[in-house]
């Protein structure tokens, strides 16, 4: 006997199968993107970008239909959404990088940055997102003028080295329009003016000229130092700059630990992590307005870095990425590049991704100390020397001790020789300096410089210590403070490695 259903039965039986199956395949399609996206980030963290961006148009459509269909209404899923659209732009991205190396323009930002400016919406993301995208949209739609300064931190300065040369780049679009590297002398040439000199560059450097441009980035605060140096090339009729960005030797070497070595073919050298210091370096008393022997080498050393650098992203996109992001982050770290703008929302927002190399940077309920070193030698003694930093923090005192070892070599006194290093220490306010002492002997030539150039809540002390070739010369300083909750911050010097 065969058994029948009623006819609306039926139907009702055939629309619950029905929407079964759609929920089935709805939960599937959802499960294959969570899987597609998954391994979409995964591949972009390990800049595996073909794969990222694979991956990602496999997830996309999935999760737009489901975009769609609850009205936007789901925050996570729009996050979702335009997370994988902006992994598909990046082919977009990667031509952008190669365009800009050989010249070409990135002609169309908006669809980037509107993507971008959505998901900094949907997100709720920190600041760090906003600045990222501020910086990107400047840089890709706006007309930028940047002065980039080299700091030779085989002659140590308080923001990293002595600046030898400086380069002005000229950014439309994503891309790099202008770019000349000069001398610092050529610049300070056309200083008629005078400033005071502060302390230590009046004592050592300054020879009664007052202060002068090659020792503008004497400030331990690199904001105050960028803004010097911008100040005097204002004064020198240089203008119109949209920030600075300050890098130190160790940059370059971490650069071309990315590339390999350079061959230069107008200097017939090749340029190595290795030897690139020594191949840069000239001879300061050989220095003078419209020399351009330096700025030559400089200049084609760039030339010939883009040039290779833009083979190896065109061929191994990944691999060379990588090992750029990597050598990026190590810069960051040791403060091998520092940033500054004086616009305050351009520097607002390369603070808030830790680009300006801050190293004076604490919250005023905290406590810290640390050592700035200046070679006023006019040599490279301090290449030689190594340095040990201990710090002893008692309940009411601490006994910071500096030992300095100079390896300079008698035979060589081109390379090296005495390290005449006027040595600051800086501290917050909080701290009180009872005692300096060299080799066991109490010294009184210590001086609190004031008023300083430093941010406030700190203070700095200098004192001239001279480490003589192949000896040894220790500085404790003995500091008294209230009672404190936890350990001082200590300030890290950029282009200094201690031990």
């Amino acid at each position: 006997m065969t058994r029948s259903f009623p006819p609306n039965l039926s139907k009702l039986h055939l629309a619950l199968l029905g929407v079964s199956l759609i929920f089935v395949a709805t939960v599937v399609a959802l499960v294959i993107a969570v899987l597609q996206s998954w391994q979409a980030f995964n591949s972009l963290k390990s800049w595996q970008i073909e794969a990222a961006y694979r991956y990602g148009q496999r997830a996309q459509p999935i999760v737009r239909v489901a975009d769609e269909l609850t009205f936007h209404k789901i925050t996570a899923l729009r996050s979702w959404r335009l997370e994988l659209e902006l992994i598909s732009e990046i082919p977009t991205a990667k031509d952008m990088m190669t365009s800009a190396l050989e010249g070409g323009r990135f002609e169309n930002p908006s669809r980037l940055i509107s993507l971008a400016r959505e998901f900094e919406q949907s997100s709720q993301q920190s600041k760090k997102i906003s600045a990222a995208i501020d910086l990107l949209e400047l840089f890709l739609t706006e007309k930028t003028r940047w002065v980039v300064v080299f700091q030779n931190s085989d002659e140590l300065r308080a923001t990293g080295g002595f600046i030898g040369s400086w380069a002005e780049i000229e950014l439309e679009k994503g891309q790099i329009t202008d770019f000349k590297i000069l001398d610092v002398y050529e610049a300070d040439g056309r200083f008629e003016g005078f400033r005071p000199a502060p302390p230590g560059v009046t004592e050592y450097l300054s020879q009664g000229q007052g202060w002068r441009l090659p020792d503008a980035n004497w400030s331990p605060h690199f904001p105050t130092s960028a803004q010097t140096f911008l100040d005097f090339l204002s004064d020198s009729d240089f203008n119109g700059y949209t920030g600075l960005v300050a890098v130190n030797l160790d940059f370059f070497e971490n650069l071309l630990q990315v590339t390999g070595p350079v061959f230069l073919p107008d200097f017939g050298v090749t340029a190595t992590t290795q030897n690139v210091s020594a191949l840069a370096r000239a001879d300061r008393e050989q220095f003078f307005p419209g020399s351009k022997a330096k700025t030559n080498f400089l200049t084609s050393l760039y030339t010939q870095f883009k040039i290779k650098l833009g083979q190896m992203l065109d061929q191994e996109f990944t691999k060379t990425g990588l090992k750029l992001a990597n050598s990026f982050n190590q810069a960051q770290a040791d403060y091998a590049f520092q940033t500054f703008s004086p616009d305050p929302n351009t520097q607002s927002a390369l603070s808030s991704l830790d680009l300006d190399g801050q190293t004076l940077d604490l919250d005023q309920k905290q406590s810290g100390l640390g050592i700035f070193e200046s070679n006023v030698g006019i040599n490279k003694a301090n290449a030689g020397v190594d340095r040990i930093i201990e710090t002893e923090q008692l309940d009411y005192r601490t006994f910071l001790t500096v030992t300095f070892t100079n390896h300079n070599s008698l035979d060589n006194l081109n390379e090296g020789g005495d390290y005449v290093n006027y040595l600051r220490l800086v501290t917050t306010q909080n701290l009180k300096l009872d005692k300096v002492s060299i080799d066991g002997q109490e010294v009184d030539t210590w001086q609190e410089i004031s008023p300083n150039s430093l941010p406030k809540g700190f203070k700095e002390f200098g004192q001239l210590v001279i480490v003589p070739q192949q000896k040894v010369v220790t500085v404790r300083y003995e500091i008294s403070h209230p009672k404190l909750e936890n350990q001082h911050t200590f300030f890290r010097q950029p282009g200094v490695i201690p031990i």
